[in-house]
């Protein structure tokens, strides 16, 4: 896979590390080579994402491999958590399930947090304890990465609501709530009907 980066995204501080779901939903889009070139810079992925991507290999899934391809070649960092991130991962693996999270999302923040950079995760409750642990972090959403790309490297709207459509199809990629109304319109309404993945209220009063 041949990089060719473009701008990078606004307001956004490097380095750019993506959770395990911002890859799955990537590779989903049918496009992540064009939107890996778009992004400015090549996102990164922890070791322990890494592994969460392995374990899909077992139901079918090919994220994996497409990672694997991408490590080899030399165009993705992984990253692997130090000593001092290891309090900070523990206090957010351990306790009671509303207040932890899975291995890789985790990882992916605390990794973010020492380094300085941009955590990509999309997951509401994720998003929300990074709020509280760790404030100074900046977090993307996929579908957020994926516009701001387009704008950057003017990829046509027919190729962003393409990908965006994919992901959310056969990734089931979760949108903040604050992209709804873009998606929407993106996709129009009888597509964005078919995504059972955004929310019902949206889905119905697209119809």
């Amino acid at each position: 896979m041949q990089m060719h980066l473009s701008g990078s995204p606004s307001n956004r501080v490097s380095p750019l590390i993506g959770d395990a779901s911002f890859w799955i939903n990537l590779f989903a889009t049918g496009q992540s080579e064009s939107l890996l070139n778009a992004f400015g810079e090549l996102p990164r992925i922890t070791d322990t994402a890494l592994r969460e991507l392995g374990r899909g290999r077992s139901k079918g899934r090919c994220a994996a491999e497409l990672m694997d391809t991408l490590v080899c070649a030399g165009g993705v960092k992984v990253e692997r958590c130090a000593a001092e991130d290891e309090q900070a991962f523990l206090n957010l693996t351990i306790g009671p399930a509303e207040n932890t999270l899975d291995d890789g999302e985790a990882a992916t923040l605390v990794c973010a947090s020492r380094l300085g950079g941009t955590a990509i995760i999309d997951e509401r409750k994720a998003t929300s304890l990074a709020e509280i642990v760790f404030p100074k972090i900046q977090i993307i959403s996929t579908v957020e990465l994926i516009i701001e790309a387009g704008k950057i490297s003017k990829l046509n709207g027919d190729f962003i609501s393409d990908a965006i459509f994919n992901a959310l199809v056969d990734a089931r990629m979760r949108v903040p709530d604050r992209y709804l109304s873009t998606v929407v319109s993106l996709l129009g309404a009888e597509r964005a009907s078919k995504c059972l993945s955004l929310p019902a209220h949206v889905r119905i009063t697209t119809k």
